[in-house]
């Protein structure tokens, strides 16, 4: 019987795992090691499995000469001996102790792979990379090609108890999620707040009420567990709104609010970021001035210490309202969007305590409403906000290309949120290139390629379409999306909430 191309890719596979030693890694072949050697891969020798978008990690005993380092220091070939293209870089944040390979395209499923140190690589020291050069590993089954399935995203058991869109969700100590304030029903502001319970998967309405009733506010958990609340929209008499610069700080031990300290401007659609010292960052916004809605590009910084704002003496570097502010891990706080004039984007470096312009990537759009979250690796996408759903990656150098590989809607008022290393899920959203239809569906970023990352259609749903809702990750690691506009119209704010198992 005549074996199939594809039969004997798999038959091969189980051969070459059988004699692992003979088929790849292998070990150094004796009981010294050499001056100069990997010391660890990510993935492990030999391992089942594998994402289809993987960093292929190789780490060294000592940092590696970058003279003796090029892209053709790390190869990944498949079984059959084909070269897989992709790109490799030296890890300076480690000192250059690792270099790092992903791949432009997904890896074939079900397939074994190998990785190879090339020869020629050297120490500081001047010494030849000794022992094993190469590994193996195995990626996993074509169910999914390694993206999340529509079966993730399901209903919650309970619902909000009041209906909520501009609210903030944050993720307690106590493992509960506190929902604040929004606008309900025709434009009004609500002071009332609930928190979810993961275990119950229901929502609680508290009986203490937020200082003031207000939405597209900010709220930050400290590190003492408190929650700060900055900012927002409030009403004025005659059913008027007005942009406040009042906070308060939530108490989760006793379940009760109190105002603190008062902005040094009024501020809504504005950002807020925890900063390591245990200060939080406040970034632009939107200030009422008469009729007038003015942006702005001024900052602050509040200490829970002493309960006081300050405002930075520099400024971002333009103005910002209904931006995205995320943390990439590393050190730096990236800023992009809120401007349909001004396409640079900033990152605030925690160090310096200083804005550093990024400049604007080739192609870039005007953005309001856009999503941005961070990889793993510390490489930040910013999605959407525009009529063309264009993503850009801003890698961890602060360098900000055009990934080349857009959203399959146009949203704005979207969610982003990690869903793992490699992939963040950008859930709803606003699609004003179709007349401001509110999606349901979901896209998958995964991180990768020359452009920095890949975007994927995905079965994955929300059950309504949402936009100007929240995404929260739950203790358990699973995401929570709540509230948020009504895509029918029936009702504009929204009570449903859904959970999205990560696995």
């Amino acid at each position: 019987m005549m074996m199939t191309r594809s039969a004997v890719r798999a038959a091969a596979v189980l051969v070459c795992l059988v004699l692992a030693a003979s088929c790849g890694g292998g070990g150094s072949g004796g009981t010294t090691l050499p001056a100069f050697y990997m010391a660890n891969t990510t993935p492990l020798d030999g391992q089942f499995g594998i994402e289809l978008n993987p960093s292929v990690i190789v780490a060294f005993n000592k940092p590696i000469d970058p003279a003796t380092f090029d892209g053709r220091t790390l190869v990944l070939t498949t079984l059959d001996g084909e070269e897989v293209q992709g790109n490799t870089t030296l890890d300076v944040n480690g000192a250059n102790r690792s270099m790092r390979w992903r791949g432009t395209q997904l890896l074939d499923p079900a397939s074994l792979h190998r990785c190879t140190v090339a020869a020629g690589l050297r120490s500081v020291d001047g010494e030849a990379v000794g022992g094993a050069r190469d590994f193996t590993f195995v990626t996993k089954s074509p169910t999914g090609a390694g993206l999340p399935t529509a079966d993730q995203m399901r209903a919650a058991l309970g619902q909000l108890n009041v209906g909520r869109q501009g609210h903030a969700a944050t993720a307690l100590n106590d493992q509960r999620v506190l929902i604040t304030g929004g606008f309900t029903l025709l434009g009004s502001t609500t002071d009332s707040a609930e928190v979810f319970l993961e275990g119950l998967e229901q929502f609680v309405e508290l009986g203490g009420r937020m200082t003031v009733g207000r939405a597209s506010h900010t709220a930050t958990r400290l590190a003492d567990g408190r929650v700060l609340i900055t900012g927002g929209w409030i009403e004025t008499g005659a059913g008027g709104n007005a942009t406040t610069a009042t906070a308060e700080l939530f108490n989760p031990v006793t379940d009760t609010f109190s105002s603190t300290g008062v902005m040094s401007t009024e501020r809504a659609d504005h950002a807020a970021a925890l900063l390591p010292d245990g200060r939080v960052l406040i970034t632009g916004g939107s200030r009422l001035e008469g009729s007038f809605l003015r942006d702005l590009e001024t900052a602050e910084i509040y200490d829970p210490t002493t309960g006081l704002f300050t405002a930075l003496v520099q400024t971002m570097t333009h103005t910002r309202s209904t931006h995205g502010m995320v943390d990439n891990g590393l050190g730096q706080i990236v800023l992009g969007g809120g401007s349909d004039a001004d396409r640079r984007h900033d990152w605030y470096d925690v160090a310096s305590g200083l804005f550093e312009d990024l400049g604007a990537g080739a192609s870039d759009q005007g953005r309001f409403g856009p999503a941005l979250a961070a990889f793993d690796s510390g490489g930040v996408v910013i999605a959407g906000g525009d009529l063309l759903g264009t993503v850009m990656y801003v890698s961890t150098s602060g360098f900000v290309q055009n990934t080349g590989s857009g959203l399959n809607r146009a949203r704005s008022y979207a969610t982003a949120v990690r869903i793992g290393i490699e992939q963040i899920l950008v859930a709803g959203g606003i699609d004003f290139s179709r007349g401001g239809f509110i999606e349901a569906s979901c896209d998958v970023i995964v991180e990768g390629g020359i452009g920095g990352s890949n975007t994927f259609a995905t079965d994955v749903r929300l059950g309504t379409g949402m936009a100007h809702h929240t995404a929260t990750v739950l203790p358990s690691g699973n995401i929570l999306f709540c509230g948020g506009l009504n895509e029918d119209g029936a009702m504009p704010n929204k009570t449903a909430a859904y959970l999205f198992d990560v696995r």
